[in-house]
């Protein structure tokens, strides 16, 4: 089975959001499952873009979905890398720019 994890954090991140996720890639990986993760880029920067064994995409994508304060950033390259991607099943962590 292929899986997106599609979080608006993540580790190195520390925080319930990167938590939560990297708990869920973890038990998808032990079910031998190919595991994708989408998220922002972190700070300091991700070291390496494999995430406890899962591949990391990351976006540079801020905002919020209020009119005041629109999403900008790598919007358009998310939108297509979700259409392009090829996954049986897609886990959205947060209530942030993942739901695009």
């Amino acid at each position: 089975m292929n899986i997106l994890v599609a979080s608006f954090s993540f580790p190195p991140n520390q925080d319930g959001v990167a938590e939560a996720a990297a708990a869920g890639v973890l038990s998808f990986l032990a079910q031998g499952w190919k595991v994708d993760v989408a998220t922002a880029r972190s700070s300091p920067p991700r070291s390496s873009l494999n995430g406890k064994g899962a591949r990391v995409f990351e976006f540079g994508i801020s905002g919020t979905p209020y009119f005041r304060d629109p999403f900008r950033g790598e919007v358009h390259e998310y939108q297509a890398f979700l259409l392009k991607g090829n996954w049986d099943v897609i886990v959205f962590h947060g209530y942030s720019w993942p739901l695009l």
